[in-house]
């Protein structure tokens, strides 16, 4: 696809800057997660193995909805592709959960312990998952008593609900549970960047 082309530049020897790392629209709202990474140390663990530590900040600015989007139940980690696709190579993956109706924008002086470095040259790609609505207001298994329907589970049809579901095409893999979906709805995902 062409937006896999396109990448978010990453220096990250920056130390001063928050970085975007994802641009996305989920729940009516525009919005960009942002990363800086404060400090890297190089240490030998008691194990005698070498690992890469980054301390970072993450950030969440919302731009432009009514429903604000903060930083969900998985805290960010990356991990690395040990299976590297030469047509679309991704080296590593920054991992971690948005949820709606969130004020938590800010994680700060996150550890990230690496067992490799982060080098120029290597794809990032931006996972993400969406946690679900809080419970007093969206009740996956009572829609009618809900005060908020979850769009990545239902569309409302006047009193009926249709629950929704995706799949990529031409699998033949069972549908999955609604409230889990991978992928973003909608217009192209900027969720790469290039180290340089």
């Amino acid at each position: 696809m062409a937006h896999e082309n396109l990448k978010f530049r990453f220096n990250k020897d920056n130390h001063t800057d928050f970085q975007p790392i994802l641009g996305s629209q989920d729940y009516g709202t525009f919005y960009m997660v942002y990363i800086k990474i404060n400090s890297y140390n190089n240490v030998v663990n008691e194990f005698g193995y070498e690992e890469h530590k980054y301390n970072c900040d993450f950030k969440i600015q919302n731009f432009i909805g009514d429903i604000t989007i903060g930083f969900g139940n998985t805290i960010p980690f990356i991990s690395f592709n040990s299976n590297i696709n030469e047509n679309d190579p991704v080296h590593a993956a920054i991992n971690f959960s948005i949820a709606p109706f969130s004020t938590d924008t800010s994680i700060t002086e996150r550890e990230l312990s690496l067992q490799q470095p982060l080098q120029r040259g290597m794809i990032l790609h931006t996972n993400f998952k969406r946690d679900s609505p809080p419970s007093d207001l969206y009740n996956p298994l009572k829609p009618n008593d809900s005060k908020y329907i979850n769009p990545y589970r239902f569309k409302r049809d006047g009193e009926d609900y249709i629950e929704i579901s995706g799949r990529l095409f031409g699998t033949n893999d069972a549908f999955p549970i609604p409230d889990n979906l991978a992928a973003p709805t909608g217009f192209c995902v900027p969720n790469r960047l290039i180290i340089d």
